[in-house]
């Protein structure tokens, strides 16, 4: 899609951004302003362009070198209409760009209330599908947990940068799921209270014992679920990552390593949590080859921050 990249700048440092953005394939207009930001002090140059030439603006600002005192800032226009570019605007992709995906990963998996709780609250769900066999309440967990983006922060971090990137999803990962199995565990002692005669075996329940087995066939969903997830965030579809979580065992793996640890099942709370340690593994090797391929092929630089 067009983007409009509004950039302040110091002013020294305008012309030659703007030398190496004239004439350069996919941008479409350009203003200047001088002189009109205040904070940072500088000119205002915003950019009119298609995905490739948005890219080739963040590009040729990573290229300057020191950034210091600039400021940028990308958004999707409703429309664009440019008749002499319209043959680029017809061939426009829906490729995300660098800032773009970590931006969108940064939203949904920050350290808050609302990642913490929805993670408890998935944790809390998945418990009540495991614990009465219902395949559809585990599937809802699956789709309220934001489980699968933290993950993926880890490569993009490792393959672009920043690297605190990187450090900050790993971060999320671990303490998201330990809210996941908190949630888990506290429902665990609330249905023992509640339903007594459900108290049995926690291994003979047949999505427990799915959930918990590492097979080769759940190997390569979980290689394949990580894949369709990096190319679902990197084309600005982060809706459809609840899909993503549904084809992986984060949620139900989590949720029974501790449901099993609350009924002193340390077997079993060894089987799901090696389940969940395959899938975010598949996850994240998967996702760094998506991301690593667009870095070579498409997007060819440095992310900016």
């Amino acid at each position: 899609m067009p983007r409009t990249v509004q950039v302040a700048l110091p002013p020294e440092r305008t012309e030659a951004v703007l030398n190496r953005l004239r004439g350069t394939d996919g941008v479409v207009g350009l203003a200047l302003q001088r002189g009109t930001s205040l904070d940072p002090p500088g000119d205002i140059l915003t950019v009119q362009a298609t995905t490739d030439g948005a890219r080739a603006v963040l590009r040729a600002l990573a290229d300057l070198k020191g950034t210091d005192g600039w400021s940028v800032l990308t958004s999707e226009p409703i429309s664009l209409l440019a008749p002499p570019y319209q043959n680029h605007l017809e061939e426009e992709s829906n490729e995300a760009i660098l800032e773009e995906m970590a931006f969108l990963l940064r939203k949904e998996t920050n350290l808050n209330v609302n990642y913490f709780s929805l993670m408890a609250i998935s944790g809390a769900i998945a418990a009540v599908g495991l614990w009465t066999d219902t395949l559809h309440i585990v599937i809802a967990a699956m789709v309220v947990a934001p489980g699968f983006e933290p993950l993926l922060r880890v490569p993009l971090g490792l393959i672009t940068g920043p690297r605190v990137l990187a450090l900050r999803g790993l971060l999320s990962t671990l303490t998201g799921y330990l809210a996941l199995a908190l949630g888990a565990l506290l429902t665990l002692f609330l249905l023992r209270a509640i339903d007594p005669g459900g108290a049995t075996d926690l291994a003979a329940r047949q999505w427990v014992t799915y959930w918990s087995r590492v097979t080769g066939t759940s190997v390569l969903l979980a290689v394949v679920a990580g894949m369709a997830g990096a190319f679902t965030v990197a084309a600005q579809r982060s809706v459809l990552t609840a899909g993503v979580m549904i084809a992986l065992a984060l949620i139900p793996g989590m949720a029974i390593a501790a449901m099993a640890v609350g009924m002193g099942d340390f077997g079993l709370a060894a089987e799901g949590l090696g389940r969940w340690v395959v899938d975010a593994a598949a996850v994240v090797i998967a996702g760094a080859a998506v991301l690593g391929a667009k870095q070579a092929i498409v997007h060819r630089r440095a992310a900016l921050g």
